[in-house]
């Protein structure tokens, strides 16, 4: 059975498991943020010009078009079962979500600005602290994408194995699993010591 993680049909949607409606749920959010960076960049005024350069500045929009092709790309049969993959998803999920709402919240500001006519500078809004936490925001989304790329590198490379493949090994009664295991670890070991 083969799922589309992020794209618009799921086949056969009875069962999804979470993998794939943290990814539908990412490629969603990702589609929106690029929305609200096109009209905070449409709407800008001479008031607002710091927060559109920082938003320029970190291509945020580039970044979060190629992040959304990259997860629908994902063939989420092979991982479903992976716990590590889950909270690296949720993880990211939660990082795009910080940004996602401290742009909605800078394109509120950016509107009320446009909307004074009166006291313009004594009553519009600033936003040195939404640039704050856009950076660090960033620079999260930066290390989690990092991590669900290397976990995900590490599944392809068969370093570490998703947790339902002890259910596919089958062993004779003349070797001892504990015997396996152990020889198993030892090479990942050395492996990974290389």
């Amino acid at each position: 059975m083969h799922y589309i993680a992020g794209g618009a049909v799921l086949v056969n949607t009875i069962g999804v498991g979470p993998i794939v409606q943290c990814l539908t749920a990412l490629t969603s959010s990702t589609q929106i943020i690029c929305g609200t960076i096109g009209n905070i960049v449409v709407s800008e005024k001479v008031d607002s010009q710091s927060i559109v350069n920082l938003i320029k500045e970190l291509d945020l929009s580039t970044e979060m078009i190629i992040l959304q092709s990259l997860l629908k790309e994902i063939r989420v049969e092979q991982y479903e079962s992976s716990e590590t993959l889950k909270l690296c998803l949720n993880a990211l999920r939660e990082c795009i979500s910080s940004v996602q709402n401290n742009l909605n919240e800078t394109y509120e500001r950016i509107t009320y600005n446009n909307s004074l006519w009166i006291f313009k500078f004594y009553r519009s809004y600033v936003f040195d602290d939404l640039m704050t936490k856009l950076i660090i925001s960033k620079k999260a989304l930066d290390n989690r994408k990092k991590l669900l790329f290397e976990t995900l590198n590490m599944y392809s490379s068969k370093t570490i194995l998703p947790n339902n493949i002890d259910k596919d090994i089958q062993t004779d009664n003349n070797h001892e699993p504990e015997h396996n295991k152990e020889t198993c670890e030892m090479e990942l070991y050395q492996n990974y010591s290389k």
